[in-house]
């Protein structure tokens, strides 16, 4: 595949009263059947007086499910039939079995009922008591280490108001895998909340959420966010995340915290924190707090033109509470970021974070900085943002557009700007970089590409510092030219090399840039500038590709 056809391809027991004094005991599998709002045709309702035991025993409630879960031995399974609907249960509503192992985990997942035709959907889980949380794997009390669970292949609607989370992991929370859901109209689609203290029974409890996966998803539509919280050793893959967010500024798709070793890969986002309007208002994809070893990769982040304000970044990995914060080994690589607010990237209080091979495009009628790092000024406590590397970026900015393509330098040392490709097509004031006077917190700064044939006659190579040879001047820049990098289609996204001879053509730094390019494809021989490599073989892309009308329902 060539590399213009594949960027083409993107864009409580008390409660339950009598019914739980006749529930037989938990068995290995067990079975529920409801036919509520939204329900097959032919659905046909359990009994919470049968076994509960096959398909053709049901229970009736996800209450006498959720009641047995606990009870179910290592392995044990919980199946609601497919074409069922449900309503929650009450607004505690623990899923906590300390029998679930990492050998032989436990199932939450669908099965396919005696009654049906084939043509049932994945079962419905409905919020219908205020407040109400979907699925919550915590315990009370002081922290004990529980886990090891499949939660996969639902459809989870909740009621449009500000109300609970779909699902909840709290107090040592381990190893979850969430596959295959459709979490709706709830207040938080996903979130990984705090620990108590450790309890003094769980000498494994060490108070963190630990690998929780959520893959093949689709998170939307959620007032407050898509994705909120802590956890670490695990990760967000190949997900579809849209209108999640009601405060706009504060709220986000994805908003990530205070974890470590966490993969965020494959996943798309739109029209992030909109509230009742029509207009990005926060950053789409947003982290803070103290973070170590996160990896930012391969997901298309866009907003539709006018349908985004400065406010709506792209991915702000950076600082945002009053405590002290830190963002430590970061990567952030391979990412499509279209037409968001006035930063594409954005990092802050981050040492030692690589920005490589994103392809960043913005079309918007305000100012933008592409890549930027800081994004904001530092807090009381925050380490300092030093040892930034951003190389082998591609970045279009249009005509409606003016403002910076790469900004870095600030504050902090030991930064690294090399084989970047960009091209402004607008007629305002622009820079291609906005860098620091003093030279010597580089390590090096060359073999860039930026062209800007229209802008305004104040525009700069580097803002402050004059045209491209006032900047070789200070010791930097070598390699570095001010030519059309000649994008195959920069309009429809297209920031591949058009031919062989395109300026941007093996014209990369030789010791510097990365050693891959988009999405893995290898570089050979000379490298170019850029996000591409002309003549390398192209991997399929990453990033899942369903169609808006229907994104990700995958039954």
């Amino acid at each position: 595949m060539t590399a213009r056809h594949a960027v083409r391809r993107l864009f409580a027991l008390a409660a339950l009263g009598t019914c739980l004094a006749i529930a037989p005991a938990a068995f290995a599998t067990n079975y529920v059947c409801d036919c509520g709002q939204g329900a097959d045709a032919n659905c046909a309702p359990g009994s919470d007086s049968n076994s509960g035991t096959s398909p053709s025993t049901p229970w009736r409630t996800l209450e006498a499910a959720r009641s047995a879960f606990s009870s179910l031995p290592a392995g044990g399974e919980t199946r609601f039939c497919r074409g069922g609907s449900f309503g929650s249960s009450p607004v505690i509503s623990r899923w906590d079995n300390r029998n679930c192992s990492e050998e032989n985990r436990c199932v939450i997942a669908d099965y396919t009922p005696v009654w049906a035709s084939g043509d049932e959907g994945r079962p419905i889980l409905r919020q219908s008591i205020a407040g109400s949380v979907g699925f919550s794997f915590d315990n009370g009390g002081a922290a004990i280490h529980t886990g090891n669970v499949l939660l996969e292949n639902f459809d989870m609607r909740g009621d449009g108001t500000d109300g609970a989370n779909a699902i909840f992991f709290y107090n040592d929370a381990n190893n979850y895998e969430i596959r295959n859901m459709r979490i709706d109209s709830w207040k938080i689609g996903i979130q990984g909340g705090p620990s108590s203290a450790c309890s003094s029974r769980s000498p494994r409890c060490n108070g963190k959420n630990d690998e929780i996966r959520v893959y093949d998803s689709t998170i939307t539509n959620n007032t407050n966010q898509g994705w909120l919280g802590r956890a670490s050793n695990g990760g967000l893959y190949n997900n579809y995340w849209e209108g999640n967010g009601g405060f706009k500024i504060l709220d986000h798709n994805i908003y990530y915290s205070h974890g470590d070793n966490f993969t965020i890969s494959g996943n798309r986002l739109y029209r992030a924190a909109q509230g009742s309007g029509t207009v990005c208002g926060g950053a789409s994809l947003a982290v803070h707090g103290t973070v170590d070893n996160l990896l930012v990769e391969n997901n298309e982040i866009w907003e539709d033109i006018g349908g985004a304000n400065q406010a709506c970044w792209g991915i702000g990995i950076d600082n945002g509470y009053s405590s002290a914060e830190a963002i430590t080994n970061l990567v952030v690589r391979g990412n499509v970021v279209r037409n968001v607010g006035n930063v594409g990237i954005g990092v802050a209080a981050c040492s030692n974070c690589l920005i490589e091979n994103n392809i960043v495009i913005s079309e918007q009628a305000f100012n933008v900085n592409a890549i930027t790092a800081p994004d904001r000024s530092a807090g009381a406590g925050d380490i300092e943002t030093t040892q930034i590397t951003v190389r082998n970026n591609s970045i279009f900015i249009g005509a409606a557009s003016g403002g910076t393509g790469i900004n870095v330098g600030r504050t902090g040392s030991n930064h690294t700007i090399i084989s970047n490709a960009i091209l402004y097509e607008g007629t305002s004031n622009f820079n291609c970089m906005l860098l620091n006077t003093n030279t010597n917190v580089f390590t090096a700064v060359g073999h860039n590409v930026c062209y800007y044939p229209n802008a305004s006659s104040s525009a700069e190579w580097a803002d402050g510092m004059g045209n491209l040879a006032s900047w070789q001047s200070r010791g930097l820049g070598q390699g570095s030219m001010n030519v059309d990098p000649q994008f195959a289609d920069p309009a429809n996204g297209d920031l591949s090399a058009a031919s062989a001879n395109s300026n941007i053509v093996n014209a990369g730094d030789p010791n510097l840039s990365s050693s891959l390019a988009l999405w893995g494809a290898e570089r050979t021989g000379s490298f170019d500038i850029g996000a591409f490599e002309y003549g390398a073989a192209m991997p399929d892309a990453p990033i899942p590709t369903p169609s808006l009308a229907a994104p990700f329902l995958l039954e």
